[in-house]
């Protein structure tokens, strides 16, 4: 994760380090996103977004880059929910960990993943970064053991449980690799979204009054559901790629008469399904009514969506990556109106073009900026 080493291989076949770190991961992350653990942090979560609300609304030129602002506060939330206080109360700290983070993210091309011995610029760049992390994240465990301080946080599971401080790095990167590139991005483009779709945005203002006029506290809301689910789907195109890192072919059939030979990189072209004219009408268009019961367009083909993972595989922080989006759809909802995109110069801007050649969701090749006004009701 964090040098781009090898994988060791066991002598029967297994890749120790890959199935190691994997039952460790889902292990720690399944523990740190039950129900009950959510809930608990419910109350501090509120209280970021709103406070970046709060600082929005307070802005004399009423213009954000959501790509900025919405990203960074999913960063938090997500920081709050996997790593330790310290990093989330802090700004100077946490934009900090944001650029090591953002910096070993953008290390991860095709190549450099395919030839991981390969000793490239951008595999030095991966460990820096890593090594910036790991003294930072230490500097963070030793003052709570010198101090003898607790903090009610996911670190301080991750202590509590014997682990060290590059299997909690490493952790903790695995956990925002897996959410704030889906999560952070695709929070920013509903809003960019909606600030295209006036009818979407005035639906999803009712169902906020209708919700909080009704003090429900569900946070399992179907429209801003379906945004999510939509702005995943545009977001996805690129292509999805394993490889058979043992030392023994893997059957795909019964028979075993096809099989992933060792060594082997099998690939699934998601923009083939996510853009599929046979299952979804218009499928450059956002139109979240289409994952409507009365459409169900990802209905019409068996696994027609992967949006949230298939089959024996759902995105194990699909419960709260959908509180994330909820929670800050509702609030820029509830606190602003009449959104809509502008260039530097306060013309009008175009919802840009997803790059299909994108290999996961990213930001917008170029700058977007959306203005808003701050709701007097």
């Amino acid at each position: 994760m964090l040098g781009g080493g090898a994988v060791s291989t066991s002598e029967n076949g297994k890749t120790g380090d890959i199935e190691d770190f994997s039952g460790y991961f889902n292990r720690r992350l399944i523990a740190m996103l039950k129900g009950p653990i959510l809930a608990k942090g419910l109350p501090q979560m509120l209280t970021d977004v709103r406070a970046t609300m709060d600082k929005l609304a307070a802005s004399k030129e009423c213009v954000t880059d959501p790509f900025d602002s919405i990203y960074g506060v999913v960063f938090q939330l997500t920081m709050r929910a996997v790593g330790g206080r310290e990093i989330a109360d802090d700004p100077v700290v946490l934009r900090k960990v944001l650029q090591y983070f953002e910096a070993i993210e953008g290390t991860a091309k095709p190549l450099n993943i395919m030839y991981h011995w390969m000793p490239t610029p951008a595999r030095a760049l991966r460990t820096y970064n890593g090594a910036k992390l790991y003294m930072l994240f230490k500097k963070i465990v030793d003052a709570r053991k010198k101090e003898n301080r607790r903090e009610d946080d996911a670190l301080q599971y991750l202590i509590d449980q014997g682990d060290d401080v590059v299997n909690i790095i490493t952790f903790v990167l695995g956990a925002l690799f897996a959410g704030q590139l889906n999560s952070g991005i695709n929070a920013a483009y509903i809003l960019v979204y909606l600030s295209n779709n006036p009818e979407w945005l005035g639906r999803v203002h009712d169902e906020v009054n209708a919700v909080a006029s009704q003090y429900n506290s569900d946070t399992s809301i179907p429209l801003k559901t379906r945004l999510a689910d939509e702005s995943i789907r545009l977001q996805s195109a690129g292509n999805a790629f394993r490889k058979n890192t043992s030392n023994t072919a893997i059957p795909l059939n019964k028979k075993g008469t096809e099989v992933i030979p060792p060594g082997a990189y099998v690939t699934y072209a998601v923009g083939d399904l996510n853009f599929n004219t046979d299952i979804y009408t218009d499928p450059d268009h956002f139109d979240p009514g289409r994952f409507l019961p009365d459409r169900a367009e990802d209905r019409r083909q068996h696994y027609g969506a992967m949006t949230w993972g298939l089959s024996r595989h759902p995105c194990l922080g699909m419960r709260f990556a959908k509180l994330e989006n909820n929670l800050l759809t509702a609030f820029f909802v509830a606190y602003f109106d009449d959104l809509h995109l502008v260039d530097r110069k306060g013309n009008s801007a175009k919802v840009p073009m997803v790059n299909k050649e994108n290999h996961t969701a990213q930001k917008p090749d170029v700058e977007v900026l959306l203005k808003y006004h701050v709701r007097q009701d």
